[in-house]
This record gives C-alpha cells, sequence and structure tokens, in this order.
C-alpha cells in the first residue's frame, strides 16, 4: 500500500530491543492532513505568471523526452525514447488546456508536481529570459532550495527591484575559429581512448513510414536547409599540431549534400543488422572535412513482380538520420526533427539565418566566462580525494589504464515491478529528491556494497550544460561529463546518503559549466587514465505520449535498436530510466559495460546483486523491515543473492586432503593481489597500502619473554599457514 501521508521525525524511538517502536511514534494531526488537501490559489500577478510557466512546461513535458537531472551522456535514439529535449516555451500552450490539465497550489513542491532537475532548469532560464538577470543575481540552486511559487514569486521579487540586467550574447559572424570545450572532449576521447577500429560517436535516429509516402525530393531541399540554418551540422574540426589548438571552420556542404544509396532490407533481424553496421562505421563521418551529418533510406525488399519508385519513400521503407556526437547532443536531436518537419510541410527552400547565434559563436563566449569561482569550487570538492585510485570493481580481465578500449559492450535491463517502482517514487517525494539524486545514492550505496566497502567512490556523471537562454534551441554539443565523488561513511544509514547526495548535485549544479579539461589540468590528470570517467551513472525520464513524427499527411515511427548496437563508451555505466506513462515498464535499469574487462555472465550477477539491493531499500515484501533497513547503518545491506545464501549455509568446510603446498588463490587474496599492481605505475616507488602493522606497548613493570614470544609466533604460523 502507498501511504497517503509522510511525516519527518528527528529521530526514531527505539524498544529495549533496538528495534523501532512504533507505538512510541507520533500521531499525524489531523489539521496537517486537511491542509494537505487545500489548494492555495496565486494571489499576485507574478505568481500568475509563475503559475503559468509551471503549467506550460509541465503540460508541455507530457510530450517530451527528459534527461533528469540534465543528465544527457548519451546521445539516445528517438526509436529508444531516450532523446532528452529542452522545452523553451516559444508557443503558449492554450488556456483551456493548462485548467483542464491540472491546478498548482502556490505552496506545493515543485517536484510534487511532476517536475525534476532539467524542467526547473528550464524554468530558470525562461525567468532569466523573461526578468534579464545574471546568474550572480540569483543561482539555479536557490530555485532547488526554495521550490514553490509562493517562494519563486519572492526571489524574483528581489531580482526586479536590483535591476541587474542579463548581458546577451550576439552573433559574431565568424567562420572559424577555436573548437568549443565540449568538442574538444568528443574529439580527443575519441583519439586516445579508443582503438579505431569501431565508431564511438556515431549516433543514430531511425524512423520508419508507417503511413503514406515522403517525397525525396523535397526531402532533400528540407535537409539542405536544416543545414544552412544550424551551421554546426557542415562545421569541419582540424587539429593544428603546431599550437596543439582544435579548429573549427564553418563550410558549404549544405549546398551539395546528397543522401546515401539507398540500401535494402527484408526483415527486421537484416534491418537490425544494417544499422549495427552504421552504428560502427568508422567511416561514416569524416569530421577533417566537415561531414558531421548522414542520412539514408532503407528500403523494405518488395516482391519480384513490384518494383520501388525512387522518387519516394514509402510504407515500411526506413528514414536513416546520423550524426557525429562532436556535433549535436541529445537535447538537440527533436530540434532538428521539428526544424525538419517544420520546413519539409512548408515548402520552405531558404531560411534567413545571418543574424542567428550560432555554435561558432557560443566556443566563443564560453571562453570569456570568468571561472575562478568555479575553479575554486572545484578544488575544494576533491580535498581528500584520491583521484587516482581505482574502484575494485570485479573485472574478469586485466587491462593497463593506457590500453585502448575496443567500444564493443556487455548490456543487461532489468525492469522493476510496480510496486517497488511507487515505492522508489515515494521516497524521492517524501525526502525532496530529484529522481536523479536517489538513483545516484542508490548507485553509491551499490558500489561501496561491490568495492568490499571502499568508501572514497569518484564517478562521472554529464549535465546537459545550457546554461543559459540563447542556448535552448541551439543545435549543438553542450553536455559536460564532471566527477562526482562522494566519501562515504560506513556507519552512514541510506537516509545519511541520500542527503549527502543531495547536497553534491545542488552544489556541483552551480559549477556544472567548469570544462573537463580544466579539471584534468587542475589536478595534474589526464582524459585516458583518470579513473573516475569510467564509472558513469545516468537517470533518464521518459516523458513522451506520442514519438510520431509528421510530414504532411505522412507519419513516422521510431525504430526500436536492439540492446546488441550498444557501444561501451565507459567501462562500466548504469542508466535508469523512468516511463511515467508506461503501464508495465514505469522504471527500469541497465547495465552497459565494456566487453575489454568483463564477461557477460559477470555483468549479468552484478545487475542481479544491484536488483537485490534496490528490493532491500525500496521493496515493501522484503522479508527485513523496510524502514529498519533505510534508518540502519549501509554496512547491514548485502548483496549476497538468496541463492548463493542457501549454497553458503549448505557448505561444510573440510581439510582438502590433496592439497599440501599450492592451490588456486581465493578472490579476495585475488583482488588484493590485482589491486596492489594495477593501481601503482610498477617504474615509480610506492608507499605499500596493505601493509596491516599491529604495535603493542608493554605497561610500566611489565615484562615479557621473548623466548616464548618467538615460540608462539612460530605455532601460529604453523597452524596458519
Amino acid at each position: 500500500m502507498v501511504p497517503s501521508h509522510f511525516m519527518s521525525v528527528l529521530s526514531f524511538p527505539l524498544s529495549p530491543n533496538g528495534k523501532i517502536d512504533r507505538k512510541a511514534l507520533p500521531e499525524i494531526s489531523l489539521s496537517v492532513l486537511q491542509q494537505e488537501d487545500t489548494y492555495n490559489a496565486p494571489n499576485t500577478e507574478l505568481e500568475k505568471m509563475i503559475a503559468n510557466i509551471w503549467q506550460e512546461i509541465l503540460y508541455t513535458n507530457r510530450l517530451i523526452t527528459q534527461h533528469d537531472d540534465l543528465e544527457s551522456n548519451k546521445l539516445p535514439s528517438i526509436a529508444n525514447k531516450t532523446v532528452s529535449s529542452i522545452y523553451y516555451p516559444t508557443k503558449s500552450v492554450s488556456d483551456l488546456d493548462r485548467q483542464t490539465s491540472f491546478l498548482i497550489s502556490t505552496t506545493a513542491s515543485f517536484f510534487s508536481v511532476g517536475g525534476n532537475s532539467l524542467l526547473l532548469v528550464q524554468i530558470y532560464q525562461y525567468y532569466q529570459s523573461k526578468f534579464n538577470f545574471e546568474t550572480e543575481a540569483l543561482n539555479i540552486r536557490s530555485l532547488f532550495d526554495y521550490n514553490t511559487i509562493v517562494e519563486h514569486a519572492k526571489l524574483l521579487e528581489t531580482i526586479i527591484v536590483d535591476g541587474t540586467q542579463l548581458k546577451q550574447w550576439h552573433t559574431l559572424n565568424i567562420n572559424d575559429g577555436i573548437a568549443s570545450y565540449a568538442q574538444e572532449r568528443i574529439y580527443l576521447d575519441e583519439k586516445m581512448r579508443f582503438s579505431g577500429e569501431n565508431a564511438i560517436y556515431n549516433e543514430l535516429t531511425v524512423l520508419r513510414v508507417t503511413k503514406g509516402s515522403l517525397s525525396m525530393n523535397r526531402l532533400l531541399q528540407a535537409l539542405r536547409c536544416v543545414l544552412r540554418k544550424h551551421k554546426i551540422l557542415r562545421t569541419s574540426l582540424v587539429f593544428n599540431e603546431e599550437d596543439s589548438i582544435l579548429k573549427q571552420y564553418i563550410t558549404d556542404k549544405h549546398m551539395t549534400f546528397t543522401m546515401a544509396t539507398d540500401q535494402t532490407f527484408q526483415n527486421e533481424d537484416e534491418l537490425q543488422n544494417i544499422i549495427h553496421q552504421m552504428i560502427i562505421n568508422p567511416t561514416l563521418f569524416d569530421l577533417s572535412s566537415g561531414r558531421v551529418f548522414y542520412c539514408q533510406i532503407l528500403r523494405q525488399q518488395m516482391t519480384a513482380n513490384k518494383n520501388h519508385d525512387k522518387e519516394i519513400i514509402t510504407d515500411s521503407d526506413a528514414l536513416v538520420i546520423g550524426f557525429h556526437h562532436v556535433s549535436i547532443d541529445g537535447s538537440a536531436v527533436s530540434i532538428f526533427l521539428n526544424d525538419l518537419s517544420n520546413i519539409y510541410n512548408n515548402h520552405m527552400t531558404w531560411l534567413d539565418d545571418e543574424k542567428s547565434l550560432q555554435y561558432i559563436d557560443y566556443a566563443v563566449h564560453e571562453r570569456l566566462i570568468d571561472m575562478t569561482l568555479s575553479c575554486e569550487f572545484w578544488r575544494l570538492q576533491f580535498e581528500g580525494c584520491n583521484l587516482k585510485r581505482r574502484l575494485s570493481l570485479p573485472i574478469d580481465h586485466q587491462r593497463l589504464s593506457n590500453d585502448q578500449r575496443s567500444g564493443f559492450a556487455s548490456t543487461v535491463q532489468i525492469t522493476f515491478d510496480r510496486k517497488i517502482s511507487s515505492s522508489f517514487l515515494n521516497y524521492a517525494s517524501l525526502h525532496h529528491l530529484t529522481l536523479f539524486q536517489l538513483g545516484l545514492a542508490t548507485f553509491y550505496t551499490f558500489l561501496f556494497k561491490l568495492t568490499c566497502s571502499q568508501t572514497d567512490l569518484c564517478i562521472s556523471c554529464v549535465n546537459a550544460n545550457r546554461y543559459r537562454p540563447e542556448l535552448q534551441t541551439m543545435i549543438g554539443m553542450f553536455v559536460s561529463t564532471l566527477p562526482y565523488c562522494m566519501q562515504l561513511d560506513p556507519c552512514w544509514a541510506f537516509d545519511e546518503v541520500v542527503k549527502h547526495v543531495r547536497e553534491k548535485c545542488l552544489s556541483i549544479l552551480e559549477h556544472s559549466h567548469y570544462p573537463l579539461q580544466h579539471i584534468l589540468r587542475d589536478f595534474h590528470l589526464n582524459q585516458s587514465t583518470a579513473s573516475f570517467l569510467q564509472t558513469v551513472f545516468d537517470f533518464i525520464t521518459v516523458s513522451s505520449v506520442n514519438d510520431q513524427l509528421t510530414f504532411d499527411d505522412v507519419s513516422l515511427q521510431p525504430v526500436s535498436l536492439k540492446q546488441c548496437s550498444e557501444v561501451a563508451k565507459f567501462d562500466f555505466k548504469l542508466t535508469f530510466i523512468y516511463n511515467p506513462v508506461s503501464v508495465d515498464n514505469i522504471l527500469l535499469c541497465h547495465f552497459i559495460c565494456s566487453r575489454d574487462l568483463f564477461e557477460d555472465t559477470t555483468v549479468t550477477k552484478m545487475i542481479q546483486r544491484f536488483q537485490y539491493l534496490f528490493e532491500q531499500l525500496f521493496s515493501t515484501n522484503f522479508n527485513v523491515n523496510q524502514t529498519d533497513l533505510v534508518v540502519s547503518p549501509i554496512t547491514r545491506l548485502t548483496l549476497i543473492l538468496l541463492d548463493e545464501m542457501n549454497e553458503m549455509q549448505q557448505v561444510a568446510f573440510y581439510r582438502q586432503s590433496n592439497v599440501t603446498n599450492e592451490a588456486p588463490a581465493s578472490f579476495a587474496q585475488a583482488r588484493v593481489w590485482l589491486d596492489e599492481r594495477i593501481r601503482f605505475d610498477s617504474d615509480r616507488p610506492q608507499t605499500a597500502i596493505y601493509n596491516i602493522p599491529f604495535v603493542y606497548r608493554l605497561q610500566p613493570g611489565h615484562t615479557l619473554s621473548i623466548k616464548q614470544l618467538r615460540h608462539a609466533l612460530h605455532l601460529t604460523v604453523k597452524k596458519h599457514p
């Protein structure tokens, strides 16, 4: 059952045997329950305006896919319902639609009415555009800490009185310039960390025609028009060896762009195989020439007596739209598709875009930002952290830190049932958390147990990084990868872990624009060996009710890509996917692990352990009281599966008669032995970390026989070889 009310208490009363004394818990006041059902209408014009903004964005979010908490590491396929899109209000939702959808009380938390971190950032950016203020006047964190309509109104009133103006970014009318920080990161990552045998950053969206037919000529003209408007889709990247600077140059490829030669397929398996080959094709794009966009028609094979009309795209044919990740992120795919649909439907052949802000302008403007405060913030973030220490994950294959990755992935997915999904959502609502924050806290707890109580946990998350109003409708690569380092206390309960994770996320949010390159430089690390870049967390919220894309009267539906098409950009990545409109698959998660390190069986076992931990924290059917687990030390949680527990109880250990002086090392011995060798450079003198001395001092007036001590030590070592 889902509780109808939650009440926070400072501490839980305990019975003499240490259990929670439920009879001693404080009673919930009836007046509190009555107050919760009260709708508080906006009282001022400012509150009414804020309420309208909330309704507009939350209502529109029902038709859009979001990455919760600004997370957008992968440029996902629309087919998998993972295309994140930042909605920036350009058209208002009708008053009737808003009124019939829902009313929002001015005292209700934004997160309790369907909001998440990404949507709140969009609201912040809308406020910026409306009231024209700098981030110094009102930072994004304030909206998280004070997250009701009434509180937002008070914050904005201060801005209005202060009168601080936001300095607008304008086009620089340039055709060449330095690459952005995000472009640098993707470009260098692909060159340094991966072998080049397979492509890593080929990002595809595949749409199948389900009704009507598309004109090939009109589609080509529309594509050229979109490429003209968004110059980043025809921009080359060239690394200058002399000054070690990556530069970008806008080309005129839109004028001569053509689609690739059609391919045919007979069945679904053949279609999936063609798509997979495109995803891993290292020659699909050429960054040095500006070939960063790709389009091709895959035609369903017809019967022998039926020929294709090459001028139309008809039922069952598939439209493949591809980008190199250096030119676009997940938030921009829907922008591209909307522009393409609009231009096609209106027979447009020309767009006057000379005065519009382009991605190359952003690359210049971002380097003029004063990042002194952010630099100091990140320095303080890493105090006491060992950034070179690797997580002791259960890898199957040894690999040196400077070895290049193949990109081959092992992917496993699990789906949580409705009850446990509801429990997870209710916990987030009760503790005023975003789903990303709660998912991240769960992942940290899992890593703590998986690494045998390793407390210094440093992983990476990604941030949408569209921190200004001008960037909301711009196509380009903005996503930043940032380290999230957490030093866990084994005595913490899960509730405590959650509090620290929430604080960590909110503090990073204000400084998420600080480039990864600067962080690596400041701490004398490099992108190929920084251990925190190999373990990644992501949380995706799917809010799309309808994936259908329409060109005139032609309908296109996304083609779902199989998990085998995944590419391992990281050693170990966990992704939650939350779909509130789904009937059965409300919440699921999948692991994407590098085959260079992990066997399929190991990945399967890891996700089973994660599911078991998740059930301990959130399942109401778990055999241990759930309340006890979230308020007890996280050391009480276990990753030992039930079948393993039963097997352990049935095993009787005895001396192996055929074993004398040699035998395989235990798993614990192997872990320590490997950890000591892979974590340090063998060519340099190192301080031993696994020496465990025990020092005792005799009390005054006491003596000890050295002969007897030596004899006792000899017998002890002989007994425990």
